[in-house]
């Protein structure tokens, strides 16, 4: 059985991002927003 990390752990996580990567603020938030509410917006363990 996976185990998904609570939201707020994730948005504690420290991110690398290598440098010969270009991405901006926004599209780095709009990544972390897609994954952490991919089953929904609740906060809760998923299936």
């Amino acid at each position: 059985m996976a185990t998904y990390s609570p939201w707020s752990e994730v948005l504690d996580m420290k991110i690398t991002v290598e440098y010969d990567i270009i991405i901006t603020p926004q599209e780095l938030t709009a990544g972390l927003f897609w994954e952490i509410t991919y089953y929904g917006v609740k906060n809760a363990k998923v299936p």
